[in-house]
């Protein structure tokens, strides 16, 4: 029974498949605003042709990376305050895997976010480099294909987050 169980669990992992291409709609940075018009923090968000949105998100220096797993709006994930369900996420860049780190779900978005530094930075990364970086989870999803890197809409993240991107953080 147990090996019926794993087997169906493993069968029911998605793979996501993340790569630059300039064809794709592109990336716009926004302020995450208050309800009194002041700023907490900034988005840096792709939107694709499918609806599906990428987005990384910044607060007091600390970023975010979060994958709509169907059509939804980032911004609007950003800013939910509901409680998170944690699930399980492989994540490789470039054919390596990376180290297990916490990920969870926006059940009201179907986004999957991670805020694990060291997580965030490395993918924001690599679509500065527009290397391929794969997920895969137990919910639905599929391949994006990453605008490449707007360096306008970036260089605005970097400059809102204060900070900069590095692989050892």
């Amino acid at each position: 029974m147990l090996r019926k169980l794993a087997l169906t669990a493993a069968a029911s992992f998605v793979a996501m498949t993340i790569s630059a291409r300039a064809e794709a709609p592109g990336w716009t940075m926004s302020e995450l605003k208050k309800g009194d018009g002041d700023s907490w923090g900034a988005a840096l968000i792709a939107n694709m042709e499918d609806g599906r949105e990428v987005g990384f998100r910044c607060v007091n220096g600390k970023m975010l990376v979060a994958f709509a797993l169907e059509p939804t709006d980032m911004m609007e994930a950003f800013k939910d305050s509901g409680k998170p369900k944690l699930i399980d996420v492989d994540v490789s860049i470039n054919g390596v895997e990376e180290e297990d780190v916490g990920w969870a779900l926006l059940r009201r978005h179907n986004v999957v976010l991670s805020g694990d530094q060291k997580t965030a930075r490395r993918m924001y990364n690599a679509v500065v480099r527009r290397e391929t970086v794969s997920i895969q989870t137990r919910k639905k999803g599929g391949d994006f294909s990453l605008p490449d890197p707007n360096s306008d809409a970036f260089s605005s993240f970097m400059n809102a987050c204060d900070f900069k991107a590095k692989d050892s953080a």
